[in-house]
């Protein structure tokens, strides 16, 4: 960097302003350099006379009054032309008050290396000279390093705070055979990659490895490396990572205790369960390890009945539950006899204990118009079309009359806390037709009150083949569009989507049947009955398990109430909807 490179690029910020008259003691006369020609320098005390004529002695140019030099010989630089080392004796002037204000010179250049100003000034004038309290900076290029003090101060005495001016020489080059390494992480692996010129140096605990040399660091399974996984040796004799990496435990979150139930766990070895003992790992279980998740009796398991800790931190299956035992009825009148023709029934409280009434508050009168059915304590399963208006849902479990004057104490009322509708469902064409309904506290169960079973793969498979039967449970809609003021269930055979379809062309009906529908009902002429209202749960006994399983919602009709004719219902497909039911259950 040359001197003319620094002044151009001096930044400058305080303006230094004289107010007093110079007052001199006396007038002195000195030769500037090898030639000639004398310079005058006014004294403000007889110290200066001693040694000022020898400020001028090494210029090549002088200027009167000043105390360094203007221009310098060839090969010479610095404020006195002395190539930069200051070669007089420092005499501390003290100004008297009110006299002058003193400067300090400099060439502003330092080899290999640059200077800065760290307290910028602004003052008019020669920039070869600075004001009292000017800080200068000095740093050295890549390669180099210092040599001196690195700031320096104009101190009041027109001097700078370091009489030798820092310089920049060269860094020592240290270069290194080898780096040292253990070869070791715990719960994982080192690996050496790369140059092998030198043979690998055992010593006590650690190994000398050649520069060059890389290294890779892995981890054994359950563990995940926290750090940097490859490092190389340097010329230096150092890694080029300062902190070596570690593999830290992979761990599943611990699930808390399961209500009517209980959990095994099965861990991969006995250290890992001796660890896990521990304080610090109270909340948490290790890669490998397996949940085992079993019920109470009158209670049965909703989910997966063994999870494992996978490698990704993450169970392989949401949180099981356990929940009272599903599908269970009352009474089985309705299955000991044989029929031959489908109609509705009346039945007895207790006979579909799933079966729940859904009403809104309309001028402080309760008004019905849905069914749902219920999945557990706290949540019912209904159609998304019956709840898409935002208000408050009152629910009605082991209801049997719609008249609640006649109902008794075993009749619980809930009103709708959260109400989940299908993100795709479609009012038009009511495809993906489902909502779910919580509420709190928990409803009792009771002889009347009762969870049914979800499908499964199987079951639906088997439940929704053309031809077999299965009961629809919930109020019916009469002529006048009032529902009964009875609980009824009615039996219907599935039909198969080509004799659904076909009927609701002959019936000039738009809507046609989806994925995720399934469509039940009855041909002319066999019987009389009147439609269920929307949300009404379709199930299907299960003689081996002898339970009900539900595998349909009511969703829409092909006719109106009560004609005789061919007559047919298009029913949500609950199977359809299994995954989307379970992550909100899990919930």
């Amino acid at each position: 960097m040359s001197a003319a490179a620094f002044w151009y690029g001096l930044v400058i910020a305080t303006i230094l302003v004289i107010d007093a008259p110079i007052s001199c003691l006396k007038c002195i006369s000195c030769r500037c350099g090898s030639s000639n020609k004398n310079y005058t320098h006014c004294i403000v005390n007889e110290q200066e006379e001693e040694y000022i004529c020898k400020t001028w002695a090494h210029c090549q140019t002088c200027k009167h009054n000043t105390t360094y030099c203007i221009t310098c010989p060839p090969k010479q630089f610095g404020p006195f032309c002395t190539g930069g080392e200051v070669n007089h004796i420092r005499k501390k002037r003290q100004l008297e008050s009110g006299s002058h204000s003193a400067r300090c010179a400099i060439d502003g250049f330092i080899d290999n290396g640059r200077v800065t100003v760290t307290t910028p000034l602004d003052f008019q004038g020669d920039v070869s000279e600075f004001p009292v309290g000017t800080r200068l900076q000095y740093s050295c290029n890549e390669g180099y390093v210092l040599q001196g003090v690195a700031d320096v101060v104009c101190e009041e005495n027109g001097f700078w705070s370091e009489e030798i001016l820092p310089t920049c020489s060269k860094a020592p080059e240290f270069r290194s055979t080898h780096c040292e390494n253990d070869g070791y992480i715990d719960n994982g692996r080192v690996t050496v990659i790369g140059t092998a010129a030198m043979p690998l140096i055992r010593q006590d605990d650690y190994f000398e490895l050649p520069v060059g040399t890389r290294l890779h660091y892995s981890c054994n399974e359950g563990y995940v490396l926290k750090g940097v996984a490859d490092v190389v040796c340097e010329e230096n004799g150092f890694w080029s990572e300062v902190t070596k990496p570690a593999c830290s435990e992979i761990r599943c979150k611990k699930f808390g205790p399961v209500s009517n139930g209980r959990v095994v766990v099965y861990f991969t070895s006995p250290d890992k369960r001796h660890a896990t003992l521990g304080k610090e790992h109270d909340l948490s279980y290790p890669v490998g390890t397996r949940l085992h998740y079993t019920c109470d009796d009158a209670f049965m398991l909703v989910g997966n009945d063994i999870l494992s800790c996978e490698s990704s931190g993450r169970w392989s299956a949401g949180e099981p539950r356990c929940v009272t035992a599903c599908g269970l009825s009352s009474n089985y009148s309705i299955l000991s006899s044989n029929y031959s023709i489908f109609r509705s029934f009346k039945t007895t409280p207790g006979e579909w204990p799933w079966t729940v009434a859904i009403a809104v508050d309309e001028k402080n009168t309760k008004r019905f118009y849905c069914s749902g059915v219920l999945l557990d304590s706290s949540t019912v399963l209904t159609v998304g079309h019956c709840v898409q208006s935002a208000r408050d849902y009152i629910l009605y479990f082991g209801l049997f009359h719609l008249k609640l004057e006649r109902e008794d104490s075993q009749v619980q009322e809930r009103t709708s806390s959260r109400i989940i509708v299908h993100p795709n469902f479609n009012k038009k064409t009511f495809e993906n037709d489902i909502a779910l309904i919580t509420f709190d506290p928990p409803v009792r169960y009771s002889d009347r009150i009762h969870a049914i079973c979800l499908p499964t793969p199987f079951s639906t498979e088997r439940n929704l083949a053309p031809g077999e039967k299965g009961f629809v449970s919930g109020w019916e809609v009469g002529v006048s569009r009032s529902l009964s003021q009875e609980l009824s269930v009615i039996q219907l055979p599935v039909l198969s989507e080509q004799a659904c379809t076909e009927a609701l062309r002959k019936k000039r009906i738009s809507l046609s049947i989806k994925p995720g529908m399934f469509c039940a009902g009855l041909r002319e002429g066999i019987a009389d009955f009147c439609s269920m209202v929307s949300g009404s749960p379709m199930v299907f006994y299960n003689v081996e398990s002898s339970r009900y399983v539900l595998e349909g919602l009511v969703s829409w009709g092909s006719s109106s109430p009560c004609q005789k004719r061919e007559n047919y219902y298009v029913l949500t497909r609950v199977a359809t909807f299994m995954q989307w039911i379970l992550d909100k259950l899990q919930k």
